[in-house]
């Protein structure tokens, strides 16, 4: 399966049009709404990974954290009939010089991506990580990189149908505890 690439891809189901969602970098009065984006990230983790992620309050992600974050990277946002649907982090990093024994390249990686729940399964989300694909390519970047852990079966199957394959394999070993 491919990205879309069509503004009119329509979902059977809801005769939603894919050309109504607005693509733009993230402007300063996004951060409240990306933090309500990210509290449902972070219950997924918790509630998949307890031994390493908190169960979150909403209030628990402070504003300023947020903005803060959001300092670092690029940022685009889905915009959908004025309402933030989802949210994309894209770094891009240099490699090569400061280890002498990889090529020097240039790469994304796509450290955060979430879509509203109830906007899931639109074509939003391949959209946002195609705008991501093109800037990331603007900046001279050769591949993209991202993580998903391993509970979340529907992030590897998102980005398996988006052409993404693996390219490492992180492992964990839990000690108990006595």
């Amino acid at each position: 399966m491919q990205p879309e690439t069509s503004d009119s891809v329509q979902s059977e189901d809801s005769g939603f049009n894919l050309s109504h969602v607005q693509i733009r970098p993230v402007e300063f009065d996004d951060v409240k709404d990306i933090r309500t984006l990210l509290h449902g990230l972070d219950l997924l983790h918790a509630e998949n990974m307890p031994h390493l992620f908190k169960i979150l309050h909403d209030d628990t992600r402070k504003l300023s954290q947020v903005q803060n974050a959001l300092k670092d990277g690029h940022h685009f946002i889905a915009v959908l009939e004025n309402r933030l649907v989802a949210y994309i982090n894209l770094m891009i990093t240099e490699m090569g010089e400061d280890y002498p024994f990889v090529k020097n390249r240039c790469f994304g990686i796509i450290d955060e991506l979430v879509v509203h729940p109830d906007y899931q399964r639109l074509g939003i989300g391949q959209k946002l990580v195609a705008a991501a694909e093109a800037f990331a390519r603007s900046r001279g970047a050769e591949d993209i990189r991202l993580q998903v852990y391993a509970f979340n079966k529907n992030a590897q199957e998102f980005y398996d149908g988006l052409g993404y394959e693996p390219f490492a394999l992180r492992m964990s070993k839990r000690f108990e505890t006595s």
